[in-house]
């Protein structure tokens, strides 16, 4: 597996915890309930390719997100989320091929495997337990084995087989997706909770340092993102091709844009923009790597519609 890809695993993973803050923002639940958000995720990669120079990695995913809102008592609303109409651009595929010389360029190979994705986002949904601070606890997903999730991907892109179940591993339990499982970052989030225990989570900055303000029924919000104290020793990533392992630490953290509105009247987020930028650096058997990772997430209610503020 190539080093965009570890990095696109780390960073789409929406696991974390909000910085302590007193908030004004509190989520509304009804049974009964349908909301709709357009949902867009970019991360780019940049690294040394081959020859050394600097490449970029573009990965982009857009979707209708669907929260479902079923039951409410005590304990949270509960409900199922999924997504619509996913379309997901990947980065040019290569391939070194054992018996040769040089990297090969697999043409069309990305727009298969994305393909592949796109169909398997739309038949997925996950079981959530929603609070009102805007923490999704996933309760239960379809389907629930990850191979079945890989299954047809793995065909797609030409995995070797053996690789999957180390893949399964890393994405369950380094990066902490899987269920049971808390999620404070699809949503802006307001607990004051304590970072996963995953030990991919270490490279994975959180919310922090929020600031509200309200105006005529709407609450803005601004927030930076902070590395954990985990993130001082850096994630050594399981092996996935022989005995070794590559260290990663990050350096450099850089916040370019966080902002959110709330509609406090009717207690659900209208919108929610991020982007920020992180330097790691990638240690294997003495020699480095630097890698910068920058994320973009929007997300923007559809349904209700959004009532502009007087």
């Amino acid at each position: 597996m190539r080093l965009w890809v570890l990095a696109v695993l780390i960073f789409v993973a929406h696991a974390g915890a909000c910085g302590q803050a007193a908030s004004p923002l509190v989520y509304t639940w009804k049974a009964g309930d349908l909301f709709r958000f357009d949902y867009q995720k970019t991360i780019c990669v940049v690294q040394p390719d081959e020859t050394g120079a600097r490449e970029e990695r573009r990965t982009e995913v857009a979707a209708v997100l669907i929260l479902e809102i079923k039951t409410v008592s005590p304990a949270g609303a509960g409900g199922t989320l999924r997504f619509d109409s996913p379309r997901l651009t990947l980065p040019a595929m290569r391939l070194f091929p054992g018996a040769e010389d040089e990297i090969k360029p697999l043409p069309d190979k990305n727009r298969a495997v994305a393909r592949t994705i796109e169909g398997a986002l739309k038949t997925a949904s996950w079981t959530v337990l929603l609070s009102p601070s805007g923490a999704i606890t996933v309760e239960s997903r379809k389907p629930a084995s990850y191979n079945e999730w890989i299954k047809d991907l793995s065909n797609a892109g030409g995995w070797r087989k053996r690789l999957n179940e180390t893949v399964a591993r890393l994405v369950e339990q380094d990066l902490g997706l899987k269920a049971q499982t808390v999620d404070r970052e699809l949503l802006l989030c307001t607990d004051p909770a304590e970072a996963s225990s995953a030990p991919g989570q270490a490279l994975h900055p959180l919310r922090a340092g929020f600031a509200f303000s309200s105006k005529t029924g709407k609450t803005n919000a601004s927030f930076e993102r902070r590395l954990p104290a985990a993130s001082a020793t850096g994630y050594a990533v399981p092996a996935l091709a022989g005995p070794t392992t590559v260290h990663i630490q990050p350096q450099k953290l850089k916040m370019h844009e966080s902002k959110a509105v709330f509609d406090s009247a009717l207690g659900m987020l209208d919108s929610l923009i991020e982007d920020y930028e992180v330097k790691l650096d990638y240690e294997y058997r003495g020699q480095h790597l630097d890698q910068e990772v920058r994320v973009q997430y929007k997300l923007k209610r559809l349904a209700p519609p959004i009532v502009k503020a007087d």
